[in-house]
């Protein structure tokens, strides 16, 4: 097994559902400890674990030991959830945490930036949708 796919993948999907550590270990039966040493590749789950952890986020076994989920592939897991908005400002969030303190006003700076670019983008999409009807 690649050096820590597990531990990541385990993170990503536990951020895409929008749960924290505290949450993943109640429904795995299992303490916020072990779910943090999971992903961070302190220790490795034994096979039931795996086999539990592979069915309670709906993959495969062997998807979540060898392939690094991508951004792309949570964000397509995200359209089908009940509520990718929350999803995605914890995936965001998890994101930010890990940048390096010096680099955070610049981080919030760009996504306050690209949100009002975001804004302006659709608010022309639903200009030309009403021009053309």
């Amino acid at each position: 097994m690649k050096k820590n796919i597990l531990g990541k993948n385990i993170k990503k999907l536990r951020t895409i559902r929008g749960l924290d550590r505290y949450e993943l270990a109640a429904d795995l039966n299992t303490t916020y400890r072990t779910v943090s040493s999971w992903e961070t590749g302190e220790k490795i789950p034994r096979i039931n674990k795996i086999h539990e952890i592979a069915n309670y986020f709906n993959v495969s076994e062997a998807y979540l030991l060898n392939h690094m989920i991508s951004d792309d592939e949570l964000l397509q897991r995200v359209e089908g959830e009940e509520n990718p908005v929350h999803r995605l400002s914890q995936l965001l969030y998890d994101k930010y945490m890990s940048v390096p303190e010096e680099y955070k006003p610049y981080i919030e700076k760009e996504l306050l930036r690209y949100a009002n670019f975001l804004t302006i983008e659709v608010d022309e999409k639903e200009k030309e949708k009403n021009t053309k009807k």
